[in-house]
């Protein structure tokens, strides 16, 4: 099957490689539009229920580390330092606040 050789991209035929002008998909695309959605939604749920919870921990982890490094004496005496470090500390109370919120939110089914 190969794409119209017509430059006409206005034209309503061609849409598809076997369209014959009546609009319809490829009778091989055998997923409904429910079954679509049903698989972007577990997709979804899994993303959240798995990968979220090391994101928060390697997130919480890469903070922590920063604030400790950005609060010693030599770093203390540049202001920029001093707003990293409490960026690094608003960073991880929005993993909590939203990420981990979410989380528990699909784990305990509310």
């Amino acid at each position: 099957m190969a794409w119209p050789a017509s430059d006409n991209f206005t034209s309503t035929s061609g849409l598809y490689p076997c369209d014959n002008g009546t609009h319809t998909p490829p009778p091989h695309t055998h997923l409904t539009q429910a079954s679509s959605t049903n698989l972007h939604h577990a997709v979804g749920i899994f993303l959240i229920k798995y990968p979220l919870p090391v994101v928060i921990v390697l997130g919480t982890v890469g903070n922590v580390l920063s604030f400790l490094v950005l609060v010693k004496r030599r770093m203390r005496q540049t202001s920029v330092y001093v707003y990293l470090a409490m960026l690094a500390c608003a960073d991880t109370v929005v993993l909590y606040l939203s990420g981990f919120k979410t989380w528990i939110r699909l784990v305990t089914g509310e």
